[in-house]
């Protein structure tokens, strides 16, 4: 029969496996680029509607985008990678109904962005496109699937573009479909993303999460021109940490590294 193991050697068992946990992590692909992008938390508060807080977000993002070397900028509640460790955050749908038949056991992830999410984080589209400006308010939502739950439902990305669901009590049209990410952390497994424009917020947050792609070498004092930008657009908003995204990507693994 198999020899027991003795103390020192099932520590040193456990301590393999996981350092290969680790390292399987690190080399996990996290489905969107961090090598010169910036990230901005905020803190919107006293904003009385949805339109106020995307009026609100959508003139600090403008402002952010003006200046020298940044060639995106976007906004979200939340970003990928920024809450590794913690529950599911912010906006979950609970049904979902394909050609008039409800769908059980299917968890989305309604994801509210701007139109320039993908080309900020670098998330290419798998099929189809992303809705512009004059498209962000009309009915049906326009969205755009992650890859994996359009393979659930329609067996390929090319096959998803211009479906209707209904997420909630809502129709969606589905406009596009993005590479998955790993949002909640690169050990974590890919989830349902429904990507919807933030005009579509039915509630105020308290909190929003922008990005800034940066092309090049950034100037002496970046973190202090970042929150410049911000108070330009809102001069009371507070503007605690300024990270690369970079830094959260090394976070993500922070655990696993410890």
């Amino acid at each position: 029969g198999p020899v027991p193991l003795e103390q020192g050697q099932e520590e040193v068992v456990e301590a393999g496996l996981l350092l290969r946990s680790f390292l399987n992590a690190r080399d996990l692909d996290p489905g969107i680029q961090t090598a010169g992008v910036w990230t901005i938390p905020l803190t919107p508060t006293g904003l009385g509607s949805p339109e106020e807080y995307v009026q609100s977000m959508d003139e600090v993002e403008a402002s952010l985008a003006k200046l020298p070397g940044v060639v995106n900028a976007t906004y979200s509640v939340t970003l990928p990678l920024e809450r590794t460790g913690s529950s599911r955050c912010c906006w979950m749908a609970g049904s979902l109904t394909l050609n008039g038949e409800e769908i059980a056991g299917i968890g989305i992830f309604l994801q509210p962005v701007t139109e320039s999410f993908f080309q900020t984080l670098s998330v290419p589209l798998l099929a189809g496109r992303v809705w512009d400006r004059h498209e962000a308010e009309a009915a049906p939502w326009p969205a755009v699937l992650s890859e994996g739950f359009a393979m659930e439902l329609f067996g390929s990305a090319e096959a998803a573009v211009n479906q209707i669901l209904r997420i909630q009590d809502d129709e969606v049209l589905v406009r596009g479909v993005a590479r998955d990410t790993r949002h909640f952390g690169l050990d974590q497994e890919f989830e349902n993303f429904a990507y919807v424009p933030v005009e579509k917020l039915p509630f105020t947050f308290s909190m929003a999460h922008l990005a800034v792609k940066v092309d090049g070498e950034v100037p002496p004092g970046w973190v202090r021109i970042l929150r410049e930008a911000v108070w330009r657009a809102s001069p009371s908003m507070p503007v605690p940490t300024v990270r690369t995204m970079d830094e959260w990507l090394k976070r993500s693994t922070d655990d696993r590294r410890f």
